[in-house]
């Protein structure tokens, strides 16, 4: 069967034809392309790295931005009420800032913010050990 083969073959545009929060994603291959990344096959791996680790972490805090917003947004003691306010919060939990004067009270909005913060740690080190690397 022609799709069996299909699918077996193109895991991640099946990944993305379901998570269509994804396809983003799918614009960062475009990046990884240019000439300036692909002269070595060290620099085409640390490129891809670095794009796609980027780029990870900045959909990452804006979909967990969201996550949070629609969580706390009306909720009793909520401090995050607004857009910039969920996003100014979710750049100072992945840089591991945390100042402390916006913080989640909902439970779903707490999830939110563990995910965001394992992911962060995640991609923020990744990002660091690439450039780290680069020759």
């Amino acid at each position: 069967d022609p799709r069996r083969v299909w699918f077996r073959a193109h895991k991640f545009e099946l990944l993305l034809a379901l998570i269509p929060a994804l396809r983003p994603v799918r614009l960062l291959d475009a990046v990884t392309r240019l000439p300036q990344f692909t002269r070595t096959a060290g620099n085409s791996i640390r490129a891809r790295l670095l794009t796609y680790g980027v780029g990870s972490a900045l959909l990452l805090v804006w979909y967990i931005s969201l996550l949070v917003l629609q969580a706390e947004r009306g909720a009793p003691g909520a401090t995050i009420d607004s857009f910039g306010d969920a996003v100014w919060w979710a750049f100072c939990t992945v840089t591991t800032v945390g100042y402390g004067d916006l913080v989640p009270v909902t439970i779903s909005g707490r999830c939110a913010a563990v995910v965001l913060m394992v992911g962060g740690v995640v991609l923020v080190g990744l990002v660091v050990a690439t450039i780290s690397s680069w020759e």
